[in-house]
């Protein structure tokens, strides 16, 4: 709004920009909007999947194997789930800052949304 005056003189004329300037305004403002949903909604789908895949590993671990081969593969996955764990580690990071931009916004999460969020930051701790 500051960077456009509401009149200009151009030589003898006078060309009033305050319809211009308050058109330009409520067009930022729709796309600062759009904006913000579009990274809310995508935190939360991006949420759901790492508690999916959290939820997966999970399962893998506490499934009880009925063969000596079935308790070589579990052997050899809990082995290698600390790196699982990092990379999904990095995308928390990422759904965290996410988060912070929604904060900073003042976006309101519901109960149910915040309660995912704080229980997405925790998962790798609960591993």
């Amino acid at each position: 709004m500051e960077l456009i005056p509401e009149s200009v003189v151009v030589s003898m004329f006078q060309i009033n920009c305050k319809d211009i300037r308050n058109f330009y305004a409520g067009k930022y403002q729709q796309i600062a909007d759009k904006e913000l949903k579009l990274i809310h909604s995508k935190t939360k789908d991006e949420t759901h999947k790492i508690t999916a895949k959290f939820a997966e590993i999970t399962d893998k671990i506490n499934k009880i194997p009925k063969t000596i081969d079935e308790l070589t593969d579990q052997k050899k996955y809990i082995s290698e789930i600390g790196v699982q764990i990092e990379k999904l580690k990095r995308e928390i990071d990422e759904c965290m800052k996410n988060y912070g931009i929604l904060d900073e916004f003042n976006i309101e999460l519901t109960g149910t949304e915040f309660n995912h969020k704080w229980e997405l930051f925790k998962q790798p701790k609960n591993m």
